[in-house]
């Protein structure tokens, strides 16, 4: 037969406080890991609260600054239109006809400037502008200022392109002068064709001006007012280089690259 084996008591004991104590080490952890979590949750809710109150803060700023700029450009629209409605009176006296000339060049250089604020007073984008729309109506005033003559010019345009404010005003100044120009001395019977091109690709630009005038000689030093403008505008400004094709027609075509 065999013997009976009777459990230790004390065996049992250990055994039941060994598991007391592990269930007691799990209990701490899991209390450890639940209060760190809590913590956690805390600390992330006030972060989202502050970075809420940053954004806020920010996006009020910024609307402010838009309003200020906003204002700023109206301020300067409304006094380039001002000085404009001078030189418009100015030409309403009984002027020789150079010097009603040079009021139509000043007035169309500034009208230029004053053209770009508008277009960003009338658009929701403060700091850029759609060379299309800027250029055509830039055409349409230049043509205006020219009416005391009975010309019959037509426009073809290729636009697509936006530039920041300062680079829109130079493409601006400098489309006025070659236009001007084309105007006075391209087409002796007031008839003609002008085609104008921006293309942008990325950060570069290709600007193309051409009419189908009878061209002309292009002096070696530049004497005029209009053909110093226009390199000093592509050559110092914007870091450009300006080609002219005027042997049978004029053509401009200038390449720029902004950063």
């Amino acid at each position: 037969m065999f013997a009976q084996r009777i459990p230790n008591p004390n065996n049992f004991v250990a055994r039941k406080l060994s598991a007391l104590k592990s269930f007691f080490i799990f209990t701490g952890f899991i209390y450890y890991f639940i209060s760190k979590i809590d913590k956690d949750a805390i600390e992330l809710k006030h972060l989202n609260e502050s970075l809420k109150e940053k954004v806020e803060i920010e996006t009020a700023q910024r609307i402010e600054k838009e309003i200020l700029l906003q204002e700023v450009h109206h301020r300067v629209k409304n006094n380039l239109h001002i000085i404009l409605s001078m030189i418009q009176l100015q030409q309403n006296e009984d002027n020789p006809r150079e010097q009603s000339n040079l009021l139509i060049d000043l007035e169309n250089r500034i009208n230029a400037i004053a053209k770009s604020y508008e277009m960003l007073v009338n658009n929701n984008d403060l700091q850029n502008i759609v060379m299309k729309a800027y250029l055509e109506e830039l055409l349409e005033d230049i043509h205006s200022s020219f009416s005391y003559t009975d010309y019959d010019v037509e426009f073809l345009t290729d636009i697509d392109a936006t530039l920041p404010l300062k680079e829109a005003v130079y493409i601006g100044l400098i489309t006025n002068e070659i236009i001007t120009n084309s105007y006075k001395y391209a087409f002796p019977n007031n008839k003609g064709k002008l085609y104008i091109s921006l293309i942008q690709t990325k950060n570069s630009y290709l600007l193309i001006i051409e009419d189908d005038g009878i061209g002309f000689t292009p002096k070696k030093n530049i004497s005029s007012l209009g053909q110093k403008l226009i390199h000093t505008l592509v050559t110092e400004q914007l870091n450009g280089v300006l080609e002219l094709n005027s042997k049978n027609q004029t053509k401009y075509s200038i390449q720029f690259t902004l950063p």
